[in-house]
């Protein structure tokens, strides 16, 4: 019985979204569909937070004139290469 109730702790963080989520699509009907939009859903979330970090160094950048000289195409080009 307490192996049983050691089998199904709680999963939190990363664990949450990579393994019970996944698990559970596995389980519904039509999963290679649901997974090809969870994986869209993840690839986008994670491009909407890259966005975000990328504005947030942009935006002080610029209102300080520190990178004045540079084009905004060449600014944005650099930070998303190297971040």
């Amino acid at each position: 019985m307490i192996s049983l109730i050691c089998q199904f702790q709680a999963v939190e963080g990363t664990g949450l979204a990579f393994i019970v989520y996944s698990e559970a699509i596995k389980n519904m009907p039509l999963s290679q569909l649901w997974s090809v939009l969870y994986f869209v859903m993840l690839l986008l979330l994670g491009m909407g937070s890259m966005l975000g970090n990328i504005t947030a160094i942009i935006t002080p950048l610029r209102d300080f004139k520190v990178v004045s000289c540079i084009s905004d195409e060449i600014l944005n080009d650099l930070l998303n290469r190297f971040l």
